[in-house]
């Protein structure tokens, strides 16, 4: 009979806490909700996302004035490699896919209130650390892969039936943790 392993045990629950921190990350991105973002991050963390190299605090003063623009953000988070190098320290990789709605961001378009899709392949490259007891991350380092700008032209129109997503708190998701609270 298998005895149960409760260091594997441990480091699954370690892994799936620094997955869901992933996902948390992006899910605030995409929402526009800075704190959830904040609190992926330890207070002394860097994050070198290319345009930003820095602390926290800057990096959600970029955010904020980078996706003021973007109408539409949407981040994938797959193929997620942890590797523990420590009892407290973990490489992570995670493949990152993003599709953002840019207004009038294509300079070879001469109506600048064109909007264009943006979509970017590559990769957050990872150092979590777990302070009291508290997996996040401590650095990261966003490595683009591929970065391709569509001209938007026509939109597909869904019809007035379909529920529609928002970039801030009244979102879907948001109203429905709410009422699920109460």
């Amino acid at each position: 009979m298998n005895q149960a392993n409760p260091t594997a045990f441990a480091r699954f629950a370690d892994q799936l806490e620094i997955q869901n921190c992933l996902y948390r990350f992006a899910r605030g991105v995409d929402r526009r909700d800075y704190e959830v973002v904040r609190g992926t991050y330890h207070a002394d963390a860097i994050d070198n996302h290319g345009d930003y190299n820095g602390g926290v605090d800057g990096m959600i003063t970029w955010l904020r004035e980078r996706h003021r623009d973007i109408a539409i953000s949407f981040h994938h988070i797959g193929n997620i490699h942890v590797e523990f190098t420590g009892p407290d320290d973990a490489l992570c990789e995670a493949y990152v896919l993003t599709w953002q709605s840019l207004a009038g961001a294509d300079p070879e378009n001469s109506d600048q209130n064109q909007p264009v899709e943006a979509f970017f392949a590559g990769r957050y490259v990872d150092h979590f650390k777990r302070k009291n007891g508290i997996w996040r991350c401590q650095h990261r380092t966003a490595v683009p892969e591929s970065a391709t700008l569509l001209s938007a032209g026509a939109r597909m129109s869904l019809g007035p039936n379909w529920t529609k997503g928002s970039r801030d708190l009244s979102d879907p998701s948001y109203l429905l943790k709410a009422r699920l609270e109460t």
